[in-house]
């Protein structure tokens, strides 16, 4: 019992194309043509070849079933691209398929292999090349030749597309077509030889037409400052992807980006430190003097996990563990505002190193400052791994090298804050502290901060007098203890000062904080002191408020501290400023992959939905009980193309056999027979007989297939 072919299955109907080959008998002057018939749901096409079988009876025979796009009766897309839908829908292409492997040499390399590309000349003999991109541009140059500018990975290329180049199936109102179906930010692949345009220009004369690989259903966005929006309003905001095809500099800053952090990372893994990752969900937030965000676990929902605010007091555990030089670039979340230079989520590289003091930090610091720029600035660009054309350049960075010479200068906090004010800062050690730095706030008219504990009233009076004076990289160093409590304490070097300050260091640069280093407080019960002070600036506030992002005691990092910590240097980094530093940006909304969290969190606009019907007129279901096999052994699979070569091998073959379903050639049949034609008589003889002398006497030669579709 014969199988049914998936073709006159309901189910499948809509997307299978069957293929008849028709022999044709030449005259005496003539070779025996071969006419591919296509039998698709939006009708019957055909496609000629030349074959030198002499042995062939004229005939007809089913070669192949092809998959066909599936369409379904319907489709549910936005109204914003319904009619670029249906344009596609009419071309009956198969907008989705498996992209080809790309096995072209890199744009660049391919430049310099055709320098000796003359004018107006096309390099057959240096063999096709296939690539594949997105279109930026196309234009016409007349009704058969357009230009195709395409983009891959921020390199250009010129396609050249010429229908006399093209094959001649191609007829010209297809190729016109086909050529108002190209848009502006469609993925395609095109195969061609390398051409020099007569302007100089090197390009890729195709020899086949642009293939669509994934269309671009929206209207393409114009050219736009990167950021997404003015800096007025936020209401032209859009996506990131969106923003980065509208504007090439949103791609080069994410380059840039990745510059800072390869650089980084390149230096430290050159002396000897090993990166490592640490956890970012915890019981408890420590590290850095910050509100966590705080969620649960559907594992043990009755325990409050906390987001990490800081990797540190995971990377010391590891130094305790006897790893003496590590490092990890990582994510961080702090549940606080939003603003230029601030986002909850940001990135920080943070290195630790056993028995490093502060000034060894500092060395470093500027050393790798230095040494970052200068590669970026001076990277050779290799040529199987460039991702840049030289008509494409990187904009430069906003300080160079030399900006960053060491030794940077450095301030005292205290002697620095005294100076600035004009007066002697009380001993911050006293119970009366915070109440007489209250008084010099009242005294100079600056506002007092949301919670006015000791450490965010001197963290303020830092940002007012002595950050700004920091343009160049300059050191901030000395800190009051209570402003660092993971930092070892020491008298101060002054001897008008008469208090402890922690062994930290802050680089500053353009007034913004990029690297904040200090030597570890190794003591357990030093550490343990310097948290209960935490604590007691967090509930002094006389109006019963508490600061909640006060650090806490951490009985878990207490214990490990038991174990014997060496002596420590610790070093952090945000990644985010200093991008913005190197590129000259001033929000970090830009150098952000994806925005701030007002972008990433924002709710989308609602769109309407429609239903677009199919474009073409589905054929109508077959009666499959009038199916009809002459060879029962045959099997067309739906999802590839199955062809019969029996005919090719066999010269002693009489003729083709009947190897398709009765009904795909009922029309044919049915008009052949209503002109009572000689043909008509052939037709039958050559379908329904299985006499292959039926066949031969049948007399096919003046069956033209083609003749007759194109009449139809």
């Amino acid at each position: 019992m014969a199988t049914q072919i998936p073709a006159c299955c309901e189910e499948v109907r809509q997307k299978t194309v069957l293929l008849f080959e028709i022999y044709i008998a030449g005259r005496e002057d003539e070779k025996n043509r071969s006419d591919i018939i296509r039998l698709s749901p939006s009708g019957p096409s055909f496609s000629s070849n030349v074959r030198l079988n002499s042995h062939r009876t004229p005939g007809c025979r089913f070669i192949a079933a092809q998959s066909y796009p599936e369409w379904p009766q319907e489709l549910w897309v936005a109204e914003d691209i319904k009619d670029r839908v249906k344009d596609l829908q009419k071309a009956e292409l198969d907008m989705y398929p498996r992209g080809p492997e790309h096995t072209a040499p890199p744009i660049p390399k391919l430049d310099r292999l055709c320098q000796t590309v003359k004018k107006g000349e096309t390099k057959k003999d240096m063999g096709k090349y296939s690539y594949q991109g997105r279109i930026e541009s196309v234009r016409t140059a007349g009704r058969l030749l357009f230009f195709v500018d395409m983009v891959r990975n921020d390199l250009k290329l010129q396609v050249l597309v010429n229908h006399a180049q093209i094959h001649k199936s191609i007829t010209q109102d297809e190729f016109i077509s086909r050529r108002k179906l190209l848009r502006r930010g469609d993925v395609i692949t095109v195969t061609g030889y390398p051409h020099r345009t007569e302007a100089g220009q090197l390009s890729l004369s195709a020899i086949e037409l642009p293939c669509i690989l994934s269309p671009c259903l929206h209207q393409f966005p114009v050219q736009r400052p990167a950021g997404g929006f003015g800096p007025e309003s936020q209401s032209t905001f859009l996506d990131k992807h969106v923003e980065m095809l509208a504007n090439r500099e949103a791609t080069q800053l994410i380059r840039r980006r990745s510059d800072v952090v390869h650089g980084m990372r390149t230096f430290l893994r050159a002396r000897g430190y090993s990166e490592v990752q640490t956890p970012i969900l915890s019981s408890r937030a420590g590290g850095a003097i910050a509100r966590s965000f705080e969620t649960f676990a559907t594992e043990f929902s009755e325990r409050k996990l906390s987001l990490r605010v800081a990797p540190e007091l995971w990377l010391k555990r590891l130094i305790l563990g006897g790893m003496d030089r590590i490092f990890e670039i990582g994510q961080c979340f702090r549940n606080e505002g939003l603003d230029k230079t601030h986002n909850p989520e940001f990135t920080t590289c943070e290195f630790y190193s056993a028995y490093a003091s502060i000034q060894t930090l500092c060395d470093i610091t500027e050393k790798m400052l230095n040494l970052i720029v200068r590669n970026i600035e001076g990277a050779p660009q290799k040529e199987d791994e460039s991702n840049r054309h030289p008509s494409i350049k990187m904009p430069p960075l906003a300080l160079k090298a030399d900006f960053f010479k060491g030794p940077y200068p450095q301030i005292d906090f205290l002697l620095g804050l005294n100076e600035a004010l004009g007066l002697k800062l009380p001993d911050l050690c006293a119970e009366h502290a915070t109440a007489e730095v209250i008084n010099i706030f009242k005294e100079m008219k600056i506002e007092l901060p949301a919670y006015p504990t000791l450490p965010r009233l001197l963290d303020k009076l830092s940002t007012t007098y002595l950050e700004p004076q920091c343009h160049k990289p300059t050191w901030i160093i000395n800190h009051p203890e209570c402003l660092s409590p993971l930092s070892k304490s020491f008298p101060h070097p002054s001897p008008d000062i008469d208090q402890p300050v922690a062994a930290r260091a802050e680089l500053f640069i353009h007034g913004r904080e990029i690297v904040n280093c200090y030597e570890e407080e190794n003591s357990p019960f030093e550490q343990r002191r310097k948290f209960m002070m935490q604590q007691r600036y967090a509930n002094a506030g006389n109006d019963g408020r508490q600061d909640n992002e006060a650090m806490e005691v951490d009985e878990d990092y207490l214990q490990a501290l038991e174990w014997g910590l060496p002596p420590t240097g610790g070093w952090g980094c945000g990644i985010d400023r200093l991008v913005m530093l190197l590129t000259g940006k001033q929000r970090i909304n830009d150098v952000l992959t994806f925005g701030n969290l007002r972008s990433v969190t924002r709710i989308p606009e609602a769109r309407k939905i429609v239903k677009v019907e199919a474009s073409f007129t589905a054929p109508p279901k077959p009666d499959t009980n009038k199916i009809v096999y002459s060879d029962p052994r045959r099997e067309v699979q739906p999802d590839h193309v199955r062809k019969d070569t029996s005919l090719d091998t066999d010269p002693t073959h009489s003729g083709p056999q009947l190897d398709a379903p009765e009904e795909a050639f009922l029309k044919i049949k049915q008009k052949l027979i209503s002109e009572n034609s000689s043909r008509a008589r052939a037709y039958q003889a050559t379908h329904v007989s299985s006499s292959a002398e039926q066949k031969r006497s049948a007399g096919i030669r003046g069956f033209d297939a083609r003749e007759w579709l194109l009449k139809k």
